[in-house]
């Protein structure tokens, strides 16, 4: 059964938002990214906010079978060592980042605790 859980999740689409940091994306097509550099009152630099679409299902009706999402990131492309648990929510800020480049990805996951492949992997500059 997990091997057919949320098969739609790698579709997910990540926007990335950073006030007053640069660097360009990675990752496949289905990736849109978008820095925020000229707002200076919604993301303070050292933090950076996602947001995503929920997975489809098969016949393109929004994925209702699924418990919360899990927002993954780390230092190194593929490798991420910090892990929150964002519930239902299709945002989440993360703070505190120091200067460095970022990779993150999103995961969601069942009551069971079965969790989906990946997304599509992001990479931003915090400076």
């Amino acid at each position: 059964m997990k091997k057919n859980l949320f098969p739609a999740v790698v579709s997910l689409l990540l926007l990335v938002f950073m006030a007053g940091c640069g660097g360009s994306g990675s990752g496949e097509s289905s990736i849109v990214e978008s820095g925020n550099e000229t707002s200076s009152d919604s993301i303070t630099s050292g933090s950076l906010t996602l947001a995503w679409d929920s997975p489809l299902t098969s016949d393109g009706t929004p994925a209702t079978n699924f418990a919360g999402y899990s927002v993954h990131y780390g230092t190194s492309p593929g490798v991420y060592d910090t892990k929150i648990e964002n519930g239902t929510s299709t945002t989440c800020t993360i703070t505190g980042l120091r200067p460095g480049t970022y990779y993150i990805a999103v995961t969601c996951y069942d009551l069971a605790g079965n969790q989906s492949a990946f997304s599509n992997e992001v990479s931003k500059i915090v400076q």
